[in-house]
């Protein structure tokens, strides 16, 4: 309302509206420099208000602005300066010109700016306070998944484990009984390397749980393993397809939620994917620190339209959601796609 009054006065001079102008020019900077833009429109004012007379009308609004936004964007101690700054900005003005600036206006302004730097000292509380508990539910995630490690390692080594060391024993025994069967010669092959996979995978568990982290060494052992026992299966199984790898095993801190993922998305080409279309399979690491596999196979002519995703892939998400990360797939024609993320490192599974 003042500003349109002023607009159809004819004698108010143009630096009033050219002052207008540079603290709403000001005041949109503070977007993108807060604390710089806030300070030169607290001065700019300061000087404004008695160089363009009838601007001083507008200087409280600015004022407030300015510190409601250093009260925001910086701490306590920064906004208990702004506030007694001002304050004696304004006191200043009374002793100076006790006509212009009565004590009742002293109190006011006071009032005002006390509320603004308790608003923007509220608002960087809650901000705060928000990021706190974001940061303890990721903490809080990032436990279950070190706890279900612990207990997936120990059910590995109790029953996985000692099963697939027997097969192992019965193939090499039926092996070394009939030579010429091959069958019991792939049977071997398998379940032996199998169990040495299992192996490994049961030490990382238990080092990620215990260390906190992964091994990049043993990661890249058990991430060549699982993709060449995988692709050997499929082979032999009639599929045909391709494993692409780019990514650094060390800045990959969560080697066995990698591995757990691609075991998932093999099983799941072994189980619904056509043997006649060629898989492909892409695991790499990508500009925003997340592992990344991607998997495209045909679907096989028998299950139609259904999209080849069951309960392993519902509860492969559930788990990468809780740390930060996704799982999701569709179907475009007789082309099925999966697409897995996961953060490569622990810090970032705390703040996703």
């Amino acid at each position: 309302m003042d500003l349109v009054q002023l607009g159809f006065n004819p004698h108010v001079p143009g630096a009033t509206f050219f002052g207008l102008a540079v603290s709403i020019a000001l005041g949109a900077l503070t977007y993108s420099f807060p604390i710089p833009a806030s300070i030169v429109l607290i001065l700019f004012n300061c000087v404004g208000e008695y160089i363009m007379r009838p601007y001083g009308q507008f200087t409280l609004f600015f004022f407030m602005m300015a510190a409601t936004v250093i009260a925001y964007e910086t701490t306590n101690r920064w906004a208990a300066l702004t506030f007694f700054a001002l304050i004696a900005y304004t006191a200043m003005e009374h002793v100076l010109m006790p006509d212009a600036m009565p004590i009742s206006s002293v109190i006011s302004y006071i009032i005002f700016f006390l509320l603004c730097i308790l608003l923007g000292s509220f608002l960087r509380w809650n901000q705060e306070r928000t990021a706190l508990l974001r940061a303890a539910l990721h903490d809080q995630a990032e436990l279950r998944i070190l706890r279900n490690n612990h207990l997936l390692a120990a059910q590995l080594h109790d029953t996985l484990s000692q099963d697939l060391a027997a097969m192992s024993l019965l193939a090499q025994s039926e092996a070394m009984t009939d030579p010429d069967n091959e069958a019991w010669h792939r049977m071997e092959r398998y379940s032996t390397k199998t169990a040495a996979d299992m192996r490994l995978l049961i030490r990382q568990l238990r080092d990620e749980t215990a260390e906190g982290q992964g091994n990049p060494s043993t990661f890249a052992s058990a991430l060549h393993g699982e993709i060449h026992e995988s692709e050997q299966l499929l082979a032999d199984s009639g599929f045909s397809g391709t494993t692409d790898v780019h990514l650094d095993p060390d800045e990959v801190e969560t080697g066995s939620t990698v591995l757990l993922a691609l075991h998932e998305v093999y099983t799941n080409i072994y189980k619904h994917a056509s043997q006649t279309a060629p898989y492909h399979v892409i695991v790499q690491t990508t500009d925003d620190g997340m592992v990344r596999i991607d998997s495209t196979n045909g679907t096989r002519p028998t299950e139609g339209a259904v999209v080849p995703g069951d309960n392993g892939l519902a509860s492969l998400q559930t788990v990468l959601r809780d740390i930060g990360g996704d799982c999701d797939w569709s179907q475009d024609g007789e082309r099925w796609h999966l697409e897995v993320s996961i953060p490569a490192t622990r810090e970032m599974t705390l703040v996703r």
